[in-house]
């Protein structure tokens, strides 16, 4: 350090190096965030207009008075700078006779108490604090006063008062006697005075949260809280619950965690909240609220519909049998523009419905929303799909090998030749309407929406060597025109029919499903002469 001279005194220069400039300049914030950190004054006297009335602090104490049990006149007289307030009438008060405030402590903790005594010499020496929250049981407040005739011995700084003073709607605190004995060591005259200063009781503002400290959820839902509230710091913690699958947890804010309530009845989950604000705690406890939710069991949880029938019954439960838990099914009304369901809503089980389709021939999607929902409004549900429509095409059954039909007797083919002997002739095969040979039987038909009955038929004949189809419909027999199928003289010859279904809504059997059958016609047998 250098010192320079100047004109009003000496100038001190201190040099610093950077280190010792930012540990100065922490200091000098550490120091000014205590300062402004400091507590509030809840009331205070300070008798400079002369009555027992508060002289400053809170709202709601400023009408707060200062009394005595004292029979002594009041008075107040100056010191050197100020004024304080005066009684005598202390003799044989030990335990009996004080000095006595009240204050609302609401919204604050950790109270300080200041305050000046000063006794003349046969005034009382000794005295301690106690406090009250209903004037009735009193409790030591753990400190004691040693008084003298000056403002000094008798003095108490910032003294912290026991927590049970912390926000209360009313604290009483006294200045009660502790003894008999005066300030020059005999007993109290009741000529002595007792003067009281400066009394302030201070307290920092509680950090609270604003938001609910009540929270209700449903099981297997996350907690969602969001804190709000004059802290700065938003602590939390959570013990383990009998009945909450979820171990014990902590964490910092806002709350998002599942909880999960293993039981039929509501449990109550706390959670402790500690929170900060500039240097003043406050600790508070959040109820949550874990309701039950029931179970729900569906089947079929989704099925086809043919169009124009009756859906799949629908059966749906509650596994758990929580008390009090209610159903209710409705329609969703998905594609409604087009699809109708009678009921479209119920509450018992099992659902038995009809459902329409407008246009049969595509298959459209709806679904029906199943819930069920405890006393406490916890509600789970489940969708049953719908699929109503016919875009499947009707098959055969047991159907896929190729069959093959041969006409090899001469009694069942026919000479196509005017003479019989003269040369090898091809024959040929005529299909009539009174032969069934080539009819399919209806019990290899199957549809998901038609009756086999209801099925069309279909058939288309390849024949050798000719690139026109004869195509009908119904069994080949009821075709109004016979059918030749033409052989050969020399080789066997196949010709092919294909048949396929159609059913009510136009779907008809996609190619490689349906059935064929070959027809072979074989040649007749050479005639020789013998003549």
């Amino acid at each position: 350090m250098q010192l320079h001279i100047t004109r009003t005194g000496y100038l001190a220069h201190w040099h610093f190096s950077h280190m010792a400039r930012q540990i100065l300049f922490t200091c000098l914030t550490v120091l000014l965030f205590i300062t402004v950190r400091s507590q509030t004054t809840l009331v205070e006297w300070n008798f400079e207009d002369q009555d027992s009335i508060a002289d400053s602090g809170l709202a709601i104490n400023v009408e707060k008075k200062i009394t005595t049990n004292t029979n002594g006149a009041i008075s107040y007289p100056s010191g050197s700078s100020d004024y304080s307030i005066s009684c005598k009438q202390w003799d044989n008060g030990i335990s009996l006779k004080y000095w006595q405030i009240n204050l609302s402590s609401i919204g604050y903790k950790n109270l300080s108490l200041s305050s000046k005594q000063r006794s003349s010499t046969l005034g009382p020496r000794d005295f301690k604090l106690q406090y009250s929250l209903d004037s009735i049981v009193w409790f030591d407040a753990g400190k004691t006063i040693l008084v003298k005739d000056n403002f000094t011995s008798g003095k108490v700084s910032s003294f912290s008062l026991p927590s049970g003073c912390d926000n209360q709607s009313i604290v009483y605190i006294l200045w009660i006697e502790n003894s008999n004995v005066s300030v020059d060591g005999s007993v109290i005259d009741g000529r002595g005075t007792s003067r009281i200063d400066d009394i302030f009781v201070k307290g920092c503002l509680m950090p609270v949260l604003t938001s609910s400290l009540s929270h209700s959820i449903c099981s297997g839902s996350a907690v969602n809280y969001i804190p709000a509230g004059s802290g700065t710091v938003f602590d939390w913690s959570r013990t383990m619950v009998t009945g909450i699958l979820e171990a014990e947890t902590s964490g910092s804010g806002t709350i998002s965690e599942v909880l999960t309530n293993t039981t039929f009845l509501p449990i109550e989950v706390n959670y402790s909240y500690n929170l900060n604000f500039d240097g003043c705690t406050n600790s508070q406890i959040v109820d949550v609220t874990v309701n039950p939710t029931p179970d729900l069991e569906v089947s079929p949880s989704s099925q086809v519909s043919c169009p124009n029938t009756s859906i799949l019954s629908v059966s749906f439960s509650n596994p758990n049998e929580l008390a009090g838990t209610n159903f209710f099914w409705e329609w969703t009304g998905v594609n409604s523009e087009k699809l109708t369901v009678i009921p479209s809503n119920g509450t018992t089980s099992p659902i038995n419905a009809s459902i329409s389709n407008s246009a049969p021939e595509t298959l459209l999607e709806t679904s029906i929303r199943i819930t069920a929902s405890s006393a406490q409004g916890c509600s789970v549900n489940q969708l049953v799909a719908i699929s109503v429509g016919d875009n499947l095409p009707p098959t055969f059954i047991d159907y896929s090998d190729t069959l093959t039909f041969c006409v090899a007797d001469i009694s069942v083919a026919s000479s196509n030749g005017a003479d019989d002997i003269s040369e090898p002739r091809p024959d040929y095969y005529m299909l009539t309407h009174d032969d069934h040979s080539l009819d399919l039987d209806p019990a290899i038909f199957t549809d998901n929406c038609t009756q086999k009955d209801e099925l069309v038929l279909h058939w288309q004949i390849d024949l050798y060597q000719n690139s026109i189809p004869i195509i009908g419909s119904g069994q080949p027999s009821s075709t109004v025109l016979a059918i030749v199928f033409p052989g050969s003289a020399e080789n066997v010859v196949n010709h092919r029919i294909t048949y396929w279904l159609e059913d009510k809504c136009g779907n008809i059997t996609p190619a490689g499903q349906r059935a064929i059958v070959t027809i072979c016609v074989h040649p007749r047998p050479h005639i020789g002469q013998n003549f």
